[in-house]
């Protein structure tokens, strides 16, 4: 658990923030979803996860529908390699992190695992607080407040939370794939918060990106509806 800790949260979020400061959001985005191929070929050498054709023919889909919203049709490469490769290593790390949590979810349940990684994590980031610059809380306004306040309870705990529990109930691959979630999540927010427009490759990417995940989860779902007995 204090690995767990130390790859997915502290070196992962370390890395994320470094690499932002030497490459584009763009690039970043794209190199991060990366992840979800590690973790197919992590689950695949680590815990012997069998990957089917249509699973990696979605991820493809899905990524090209990411590259479409992120780039809007223009990719331009980073001035500086040192970014790109940053977030890769930050990548690697989080796909790490999705497999060993998925070796170690047979064993422990989800909330316990969070208690722990989170503890270690905490005391791994403390030194860091300490001799860093930083603004004293007492100087924190209310909004701060609230803000940090949300980052915690909704993108931390609860958003890390689901994602273990979900590490426990389904593949590795299966629950790296919720990357690609994030750009939709962003698309419809910005349309609904901030009354921003679609456009061609927006709604392109979002389509790919639906059928990419639909491609790889498609033999599950009939799968899955096989299964559950019909009402007579």
């Amino acid at each position: 658990m204090a690995f767990l800790a130390t790859i997915g949260i502290s070196a992962a979020l370390f890395l994320q923030a470094w690499s932002l400061e030497h490459t584009t959001v763009t690039n970043f985005t794209m190199i991060s979803s990366l992840s979800t191929f590690a973790v197919m070929l992590l689950s695949l050498m680590i815990i012997g996860e069998k990957l089917s054709k249509d699973k990696i023919i979605g991820v493809a889909i899905a990524f090209a529908g990411l590259a479409l919203i992120t780039t809007n049709g223009r990719f331009e490469l980073s001035a500086q390699l040192k970014g790109d490769i940053i977030a890769l290593t930050s990548a690697f790390f989080w796909a790490l992190y999705t497999v060993m949590g998925k070796k170690i979810s047979e064993k422990y349940s989800a909330l316990t695992v969070l208690s722990y990684v989170f503890l270690f994590a905490s005391i791994e980031f403390l030194p860091f607080y300490l001799m860093s610059p930083h603004t004293s809380m007492f100087e924190f306004t209310p909004l701060t407040w609230e803000s940090l306040g949300f980052l915690t309870i909704c993108c931390s705990l609860i958003a890390f939370l689901v994602y273990n529990f979900s590490l426990d109930k389904l593949s590795a691959s299966t629950v790296a794939m919720t990357i690609y979630i994030t750009p939709l999540s962003g698309v419809f927010l910005g349309a609904v918060l901030l009354g921003e427009s679609f456009t061609a490759y927006t709604l392109v990417g979002s389509l790919l990106i639906i059928t990419g995940l639909y491609k790889a989860e498609s033999k599950s779902i009939c799968t899955y509806r096989r299964s559950v007995p019909l009402d007579t």
